[in-house]
């Protein structure tokens, strides 16, 4: 799996926002994502400089082959946008270029993950 400009750039987003960057953060990391990932996708993830976000996607890649996220179609996170392969399970949603690019990651049945339209 490889990624999207916007990919990494929310991967280092996630991972900072977690405390596993390397950069300084404002206040205290929210431990909700770090939680969320660990939990749904089976792993801990070490810090982004340190393969963390390596370790995250075959950590996605993974629960991919296991059958852990289920491919339930095509769909468009939004209007005139290209149709993009659809994964759920574990409480998340995996969002993936047709081209193999991991695009995003979602908690199911909120914000984004709403606005999902499904294509036949």
């Amino acid at each position: 799996m490889t990624l999207t400009p916007k990919a990494r750039a929310f991967l280092h987003a996630v991972f900072r926002k977690a405390g596993l960057d390397d950069a300084p953060h404002s206040g205290q990391p929210s431990a909700g994502i770090a939680v969320l990932f660990e939990r749904a996708l089976g792993a801990k993830f070490g810090k982004l400089k340190e393969g963390g976000g390596e370790a995250f996607l075959n950590a996605i890649s993974d629960g991919i082959n296991s059958g852990d996220f289920k491919y339930v179609g095509q769909g468009t996170l939004k209007k005139g946008m290209e149709a993009m392969n659809i994964y759920r399970g574990q409480g998340l949603t995996v969002v993936i270029k047709t081209s193999g690019e991991w695009v995003t990651l979602l908690e199911s049945g909120e914000g984004l993950d709403l606005a999902i339209q499904m294509v036949p």
